[in-house]
């Protein structure tokens, strides 16, 4: 897709910190519990912006918007008219850094004329709150955008999802029909298996990976008072009966193939997975970049745009 690419993004753990980590779990069972007390705290604290980025930069007409998620927070992005619209997108950012790096997804899909609304969920960016939830209150984030959209008569919209904001789309979908289709770059599943296996891309013994990432999630669930894996996208996919289109990194250091195909496999509407085999977490643009926009913009004429179309002619 055209613009910038940043690099493969982060998982959930950083090694900024992770020597202490590590120490602290070495110290048998109070240093483990002290590591998932820092670990919790890594998980939910709120994300240091992406360098900024705006769509002034890429010469787009845009509005500020500015709403509120279901429980109240305050939130914001940019809404990007196009010309002629034959349909309109969210794009949902993952869970590091703002919606700063996921802007130069907006420019292709407006030339395809989708209007793209592109927002900051809690704790990044520029919108409110001071804790990352993981998918549990940014569900209530995706669907206060869409009261914003349906406001301005959006009723029915495609969602685009990276990683955190992939696997939130998928739970939200399950609870609001207003999302036609989902195309999910990169989803989790499971909380525990993404953080564990970010612990495990940063050296942390696999025999400790997992036990540690469920205290983390335990501990994080207490500090935001809730619980975090009951919006995970593999509850809740039988319960999706929008289409799906699932894209998938064959060297994704995160999220294995056989989760994602087990995810595929348990939801209820039409689905299809795309995998690029060499491409990281999140790097299927940079690998395959014409091919993934075409099929970004396939799925979305295929499910957004022509089910509109028959739905006018009826």
């Amino acid at each position: 897709m055209r613009g910038h690419h940043a690099p493969a993004r982060p998982g959930p753990v950083g090694p900024s910190w992770l020597g202490g980590l590590l120490l602290s779990a070495g110290l048998g069972g109070l240093g483990l519990l002290a590591a998932g007390e820092l670990l919790a705290h890594r998980l939910t604290a709120r994300r240091r912006p992406d360098p900024a980025d705006h769509p002034a930069q890429y010469g787009l007409a845009y509005e500020e918007a500015r709403f509120r998620s279901r429980d109240g927070l305050d939130l914001r992005g940019w809404w990007l008219p196009a010309t002629t619209p034959r349909g309109t997108l969210v794009l949902a950012p993952g869970q590091e850094g703002s919606l700063d790096t996921d802007l130069h997804y907006a420019p292709p899909l407006l030339d395809q004329r989708f209007n793209v609304l592109i927002f900051d969920f809690r704790g990044h960016g520029r919108s409110a709150g001071r804790a990352v939830t993981l998918g549990y209150g940014e569900v209530m984030d995706l669907r206060g955008a869409l009261d914003w959209l349906e406001a301005r008569g959006h009723g029915a919209v495609g969602v685009l999802g990276f990683s955190m904001g992939a696997a939130t789309a998928l739970t939200a979908a399950a609870h609001d029909r207003r999302i036609r289709t989902v195309v999910a770059d990169s989803p989790f599943a499971r909380l525990t298996d993404i953080v564990a296996a970010g612990l495990r891309a940063h050296h942390v013994p696999a025999p400790l990976a997992a036990p540690l990432a469920r205290l983390a999630l335990w501990r994080a669930s207490q500090h935001t008072g809730a619980a975090l894996s009951v919006a995970e996208p593999a509850r809740w996919a039988p319960q999706v009966e929008q289409p799906v289109l699932l894209m998938h990194g064959g060297r994704d250091r995160f999220v294995p193939a056989a989760a994602v195909h087990r995810l595929a496999d348990s939801l209820a509407g039409p689905h299809e997975v795309w995998s690029v085999p060499e491409a990281d977490h999140r790097q299927l643009d940079q690998i395959q970049p014409g091919e993934y926009l075409e099929r970004v913009v396939g799925w979305f004429e295929r499910f957004l745009v022509e089910l509109d179309e028959q739905g006018a002619r009826r």
